[in-house]
């Protein structure tokens, strides 16, 4: 009358794998630091352009570039003044040639321009030289317009301090 049936198998919970673990943890610690690099680059382009028209600015702990928007000041030989004057939007980076310590790195808005006088040689990276006019020492350079622009600039004498 009554048929055997098969027994019910239940399966066991069983707990992730250590490989699941790590992947996880590894993708959350990859995600962190892309966020903090991307919002490190972003606050760091708001504090430091300071003469672009939208920018906010609020106070910080890092020291700002030597950035101004008063006339260029005259090179003595012992000096580099660099200033770029944006025509379009563009992505700059500017570091110092003997350590590589950064400068400066953020956008320079359309319709603004920016002043470093420094006093050692610099290295400068343009993500659109197209759109950026740019002096050194009062003298206009032309990088490639086409291509992201790698650029080193040291003293006019040869001299380096600091």
């Amino acid at each position: 009358m009554f048929e055997h049936s098969k027994p019910i198998k239940i399966r066991e919970r069983r707990s992730p794998s250590l490989a699941l673990i790590v992947v996880v943890v590894l993708l959350a610690v990859i995600g962190f630091a892309a966020y903090r690099l991307v919002s490190s680059h972003n606050n760091k382009g708001n504090n430091l352009a300071g003469t672009a028209a939208t920018s906010s600015t609020t106070p910080s702990a890092h020291p700002t570039p030597k950035a101004t928007a008063s006339p260029t000041p005259s090179a003595t030989p012992s000096q580099l003044v660099i200033k770029v004057t944006a025509t379009e939007d563009c992505w700059i980076s500017l570091t110092k040639a003997s350590d590589g310590s950064q400068l400066y790195m953020g956008v320079v808005s359309a319709g603004s321009s920016m002043t470093w006088t420094e006093k050692s040689a610099v290295q400068m990276v343009l993500g659109n030289p197209g759109g950026v006019v740019l002096m050194v020492n009062g003298h206009e350079k032309h990088p490639n317009p086409n291509t992201v622009a790698y650029l080193s600039f040291s003293l006019p004498s040869g001299s380096q301090s600091g």
